[in-house]
């Protein structure tokens, strides 16, 4: 899905948003997978681990742009309507997400035990992980069980979180859209990225399980949080147009953008990080949510326009595709006996090749059939 936002600023409080294309969002969706492919290519090439420790950051990443476009489409909708069609959001979010994902969910459970060894296979079919994964709740089966209880299944885990917050957030907004001003809106939404990063700080002090915290929706939910603020203060014009246009965004996102980085290349411990826990992911997500305002603002400066090339876009347009299916590709090649270089290749050369058949065999039509319910 193409990521909008607002081409210009409401004037008063009914004013409609309307939205325009920003291919450079796409282009950070691209970097946050990539992240993400190479953090799991460590199984195949170990020797890729001191680089890639932070990769999983990726998934915050996503986390910020989910958050973010999700809150523009309901805002927009509540600016233009004064209301929400619950029946269509949901009708979309399914068709967007479901079609690929249940096929490949169909695809493992039938081929699994021909393409993997037994060990693995055992441990796939067990402890129900497909049910789990089918009704989006791995992630709090990870949490309560361990990282590694989905064994094949365990990417999607940040899918079922995203899917819990869709499941959340459309209601709640709806209601404090019905109810309280807009600013009070914005005050309830930092207070709860506030009260998330707060609360998981607190109990890690208290000694409370990694895999619990780093799966847990309500332990999690901080960064898409982050994307929807930073919706609602574009969506709304909270950000003075001089500042929009100053040099001093340009720094703040400068700024956050090294602090993204050395975020995700700092981490010794990847997520057992102590740093994380205690405020670190609010503030890579902070950072995240700070580099999307930059490139809303100057979509034409040099980052917009490297994160617009056009193999970057295309990624990032696939992005859903190459999550699904880099974990497995990467896992199959892990049992072959060649060169790891050579087995990274081909483990990448044929995710793509399952992306591409994934969006346009399947993820494209159901799109357009999704175009019905906007």
């Amino acid at each position: 899905m193409d990521i909008l936002v607002p081409t210009e600023r409401p004037r008063a409080q009914g004013a409609t948003v309307t939205f325009k294309y920003i291919p450079a969002l796409d282009g950070m969706r691209a970097v946050a997978v990539l992240f993400v492919v190479f953090f799991h290519a460590v199984l195949i090439v170990p020797g890729l681990q001191p680089y890639t420790n932070g990769g999983f950051l990726g998934v915050d990443i996503f986390f910020v742009l989910s958050g973010f476009l999700i809150t523009s489409i309901l805002l927009q909708e509540f600016d233009r309507t004064g209301s929400m069609n619950f029946k269509n959001f949901y009708t979309r979010r399914f068709l967007r997400l479901m079609p690929a994902y249940w096929l490949q969910l169909a695809g493992l459970f039938v081929f699994a035990t021909w393409l993997f060894p037994q060990d693995i296979c055992e441990k796939l079919y067990a402890n129900n992980n497909f049910l789990y994964a089918f009704l989006y709740l791995s992630n709090w089966q990870r949490a309560l069980n361990g990282s590694e209880v989905m064994s094949l299944l365990n990417h999607t885990w940040s899918l079922a979180i995203e899917e819990q917050f869709y499941l959340f957030w459309a209601g709640f907004l709806f209601l404090m859209l019905r109810r309280l001003s807009r600013e009070r809106i914005v005050s309830v939404t930092a207070g709860m990225i506030v009260f998330t990063a707060f609360f998981r700080a607190f109990r890690w002090q208290g000694r409370g399980s990694v895999d619990f915290l780093y799966n847990a929706f309500d332990s999690r939910m901080d960064a898409l949080l982050v994307g929807c603020l930073v919706s609602q203060l574009i969506s709304w014009g909270k950000l003075p147009q001089a500042f929009l246009s100053s040099r001093a965004l340009d720094l703040l996102g400068l700024i956050s953008l090294w602090v993204a980085v050395l975020i995700i290349f700092g981490l010794s411990d990847s997520y057992y990080s102590p740093f994380l826990y205690q405020g670190g992911f609010t503030l890579f997500a902070l950072a995240i949510g700070m580099i999307v305002i930059w490139l809303v603002a100057h979509s034409n400066d040099r980052v917009s326009s490297v994160l617009s090339t056009g193999p970057l876009t295309w990624i990032g347009k696939t992005s859903y595709g190459l999550y699904l299916w880099h974990s497995i590709s990467i896992s199959f090649f892990f049992y072959f006996q060649m060169p790891p270089w050579l087995m990274l290749i081909s483990a990448v050369l044929s995710a793509f090749s399952l992306t591409a058949l994934s969006y346009y065999l399947v993820e494209l039509p159901f799109l357009r059939l999704k175009q019905r319910f906007s």
